[in-house]
């Protein structure tokens, strides 16, 4: 996958909405994923952004899950909110793929939909918790799962003697996102492809071979801000919180210079008087001479 282009994407640009910033509308000309796992509104939806940008997040509506659509299985993941930690001296949510993304259908309904017969004669085309089929995204007898079976099927470990040994800090996908900006502060996806073992008669290497899921290569790719960025978006951090306090001084100075403009204008006579309602009750308490006699009793 070196130097290999992905893509062209069609993507908001966040001019409207800030909060849709870097949503994936299109791939390579299609909104949907549909033709690789049927109708199915859940499955098939172009989620999330490409993993390069993100909107800031509201810290009044912090979103649960963080979408990016993975061209190499044809579908978007998530990665599941865990809380706040500090990085580079920055509060930052973290985020980090959880067992529902990739689980069984039994343990979130929702997956059903990534269930495909066609990969099997035997097999309904559900797999067990923690894999995916991609024989209809990819054209091969793929199966897609995290690094090691991290989060998997504790039966796929039985297949090996050795070797293979989940480890979350070693096969986790996360990101560290900076909720005022929406920069990735640092993060990683890391992804594995297997094939089904099968015994074959006929095929001597394979004669004796016991049925189960081997992993060829597992990929990793991630990135780190340097120093010099880091410094940048403090002070960018800095100047938005100067631009933030501005914008309120602005205001109470329009508030008070309002007030302030009222009553001078009041004090100065400017504003018409209007004269009093000769029906109203000052007409009953006036000490006009001339109305002296109007409550006398003859």
């Amino acid at each position: 996958m070196n130097l290999t282009e992905s893509g062209p994407y069609e993507m908001v640009r966040g001019r409207e909405k800030v909060d849709e910033l870097g949503h994936i509308v299109s791939y390579k000309g299609k909104t949907s994923m549909s033709n690789f796992w049927g109708n199915d509104e859940f499955c098939g939806r172009l989620n999330g952004s490409d993993g390069s940008i993100f909107p800031p997040i509201n810290e009044n509506n912090v979103p649960k899950r963080l979408y990016t659509f993975e061209p190499e299985i044809c579908r978007s993941l998530y990665a599941s909110l865990v809380g706040k930690r500090t990085i580079h001296n920055i509060t930052a949510y973290y985020y980090e793929i959880s067992s529902e993304a990739l689980a069984a259908k039994s343990a979130n309904p929702e997956n059903k939909c990534f269930c495909r017969k066609n990969w099997s004669a035997n097999h309904d085309g559900c797999l067990i918790m923690g894999l995916l089929n991609l024989i209809t995204c990819q054209g091969a007898p793929a199966i897609a799962s995290l690094p090691h079976f991290y989060l998997a099927s504790e039966e796929l470990l039985d297949y090996f003697d050795s070797g293979v040994s989940p480890d979350q800090a070693k096969h986790t996908t996360y990101v560290y996102m900076d909720p005022v900006t929406g920069v990735v502060l640092s993060g990683i996806r890391r992804l594995q492809f297997n094939i089904e073992m099968r015994a074959m008669t006929g095929v001597p290497q394979l004669e004796n071979v016991p049925t189960g899921l081997f992993p060829l290569l597992w990929i990793e790719e991630g990135a780190a801000l340097p120093d010099s960025i880091v410094q940048e978006l403090k002070e960018s951090h800095t100047l938005l919180g100067y631009v933030q306090a501005t914008r309120w001084i602005l205001l109470a100075i329009a508030v008070v210079a309002t007030i302030v403009s009222a009553v001078a204008v009041a004090r100065s006579g400017i504003l018409p008087m209007w004269g009093r309602n000769s029906n109203s009750v000052s007409f009953i308490l006036s000490h006009n001479p001339n109305l002296a006699d109007v409550n006398k009793v003859h």
